[in-house]
């Protein structure tokens, strides 16, 4: 959890209020002008399964589900694929500038 947050925070925010987060998954928030569609679908050709938001959050957040037992290097290995997508197909990474969870 920790991990997937720590490398998420320099991109995104984390779009859950801090009094709710889960030890199970991880909702990040997207600026409006990045094609997160786009990025799960890049993703999912990877095999790496993010998931859409819902209804007016779709193409706004994103999840990245943590739960069950993950070894770190498992881990560590889907995030450097993800920074790879994101520095070759986007050529506007996303930098959060304003953290509404403490957890940033």
């Amino acid at each position: 959890t920790k991990r997937v947050r720590d490398w998420g925070c320099q991109y995104f925010n984390i779009f859950t209020d801090e009094n709710y987060l889960v030890d199970t998954l991880t909702v990040f928030e997207a600026p409006e002008d990045f094609n997160t569609a786009e990025f799960i679908a890049i993703a999912k050709n990877h095999d790496i399964a993010l998931a859409n938001g819902y209804g007016k959050l779709k193409n706004r957040t994103f999840r990245i589900g943590h739960m069950g037992d993950h070894p770190i290097e498992d881990i560590e290995a889907m995030l450097d694929i993800l920074d790879s997508i994101l520095e070759r197909q986007f050529t506007t990474i996303p930098n959060p500038t304003v953290h509404e969870a403490a957890y940033c």
